[in-house]
């Protein structure tokens, strides 16, 4: 299923969550990555995968926050990108 979201609807579904949580996006905004490493309280945080497909361009267009990607690395939780195996905290 495709839907959009904003980044409150976001946090709300990853509230949610019970078992685990697939992140897949260009970028991450404050309020989806709080949501996440709440989530990794709660749930083994392996199985809370996230892919961001995020350079300088995404950056630029507002679709990325790198405070963000940080709040997530402090849960521990691994961020990885496309095509590269070996994640971005690795």
């Amino acid at each position: 299923m495709f839907v959009s979201l904003d980044s409150a609807g976001m946090a709300a579904c990853i509230g949610g969550a019970q078992v685990s949580v697939c992140y897949a996006a260009p970028g991450i905004q404050q309020e989806p990555a709080e949501a996440l490493a709440h989530l990794a309280k709660r749930l083994d945080p392996v199985l809370i995968t996230v892919i961001l497909d995020f350079d300088e361009r995404v950056m630029r267009m507002g679709f990325g926050d790198l405070a963000a990607v940080a709040v997530l690395r402090g849960a521990g939780i691994a961020v990885n990108r496309p095509g590269f195996a070996g994640g971005l905290n690795r």
